[in-house]
């Protein structure tokens, strides 16, 4: 007879994620270049957006646009992180693809792995804009 497994990976969730944490926040540390940019850009969109505020007043109008302001800022902000990110994702493909087809980690750990590397960078540049 054939043995059974209780799980279809080799190793738990927990030793999953404590693996693939560590692998991410080494993966982050190592590219000053990419959050320094992020760093600049939040810089220069707060200086180009924050331009805007001085002039305007507390009417109904002026209301909305700092709304749009705001608006427009995370919009724009979010896709310039996006692709900006891609640089860093892009080199780790291959790895997820290769470590999910051979069944190394759960697909839902990588993702959410670099969410968690991501929080403290992003709760900086939320508090620098």
């Amino acid at each position: 007879p054939g043995t059974t497994r209780r799980s279809l990976y080799a190793v738990s969730y927990r030793r999953q994620v404590h693996v693939l944490l560590t692998r991410c926040l080494t993966v982050y540390w190592r590219s000053p270049s990419y959050n320094l940019i992020r760093v600049v850009i939040v810089v220069a969109f707060a200086i180009v957006f924050g331009s805007a505020y001085p002039t305007l007043q507390w009417t109904q109008a002026d209301v909305f646009r700092l709304m749009s302001f705001a608006y427009t800022t995370s919009y724009y902000l979010g896709l310039t992180f996006i692709v900006s990110g891609l640089s860093v994702h892009i080199g780790e493909r291959g790895v997820f693809n290769r470590e999910v087809a051979g069944r190394m980690y759960a697909p839902w750990v990588y993702g959410l792995c670099y969410l968690v590397a991501e929080l403290p960078y992003v709760t900086i540049i939320t508090l620098l804009f």
